[in-house]
């Protein structure tokens, strides 16, 4: 619902998504706000949005995004040969693109790419997707990969197992990650729901971190970016912005213990 208010456009946002709008004390109810507020400001709107939850049947967010075959996806003309996402897929031999409620949202065509500039033994990638990151930790040499997400397709796992890289199907909610530390990589790219709730954990648990690689948004949710950066500024000894085709991500080194 849209209304306007001395020249302003509030928009009203019903969810059903109450443990993600909620949690957190409100804070997530402020990032998905700010998350819209910035996309809009970008694009020169002045708004402000309210974002209520409604009592409809709660799914989980990530049962909106959906696996679409890469050909399937040139064939129709969402992508195209010469978009970051397709090259990604290509180099990396992914077969399935993800598919969010209007667009393509994945692979991330930045994340690979920063994960074959690192080296060590072990990597951690949550919220896998496609497993993009897992893919680029195997091509920089890493001994041991995990790919971690409640669901995988099992097109992804077979790619995935091909490399060797082992699978964890769970929620990270109820992972413990000082189990698999210490962790010489750890990347994730999750929904935005969730970002806060995995700065959280990092946070509670302060596992053995030498390397993260966040990505946390697109160039244009300028509040929601600078929050979470904000976040892992004091969670990690350094932290490196990186803004390339769109997207936000943040380069991290040493979690403070």
């Amino acid at each position: 619902m849209t209304t306007v208010s001395n020249d302003t456009l509030h928009i009203h946002v019903l969810t059903n998504q109450r443990r993600n709008v909620e949690g957190k004390g409100g804070r997530n109810r402020q990032y998905l706000e700010g998350y819209v507020e910035g996309y809009l400001a970008a694009h020169g709107h002045d708004a402000r949005v309210h974002v209520s939850v409604t009592n409809a049947g709660l799914r989980d967010e990530t049962e909106e995004f959906r696996y679409l075959p890469l050909e399937r996806a040139l064939r129709e003309n969402i992508l195209d040969e010469n978009h970051p996402i397709y090259r990604t897929c290509r180099e990396l031999d992914i077969p399935y693109v993800v598919l969010g409620a209007r667009e393509i949202v994945g692979p991330n065509p930045v994340l690979p790419k920063l994960v074959q500039k690192t080296e060590g033994e072990r990597a951690v990638d949550l919220f896998t997707g496609t497993g993009a990151a897992a893919l680029a930790a195997a091509r920089a040499g890493y001994d041991e990969i995990y790919a971690i997400d409640a669901k995988i397709h099992p097109n992804v796992r077979e790619r995935l197992e091909s490399e060797g890289i082992e699978i964890i199907e769970a929620d990270f909610r109820e992972l413990n990650l000082r189990e698999l530390e210490p962790i010489d990589l750890l990347t994730a790219d999750p929904p935005y729901a969730s970002a806060l709730e995995l700065l959280k954990k990092l946070e509670e648990e302060r596992p053995h971190v030498r390397t993260a690689i966040i990505a946390h948004g697109f160039t244009g949710w300028v509040r929601a970016v600078r929050e979470i950066r904000g976040h892992l500024l004091e969670l990690f000894r350094e932290v490196k912005p990186v803004s390339k085709h769109g997207h936000e991500l943040s380069v991290c080194r040493e979690l403070k213990r």
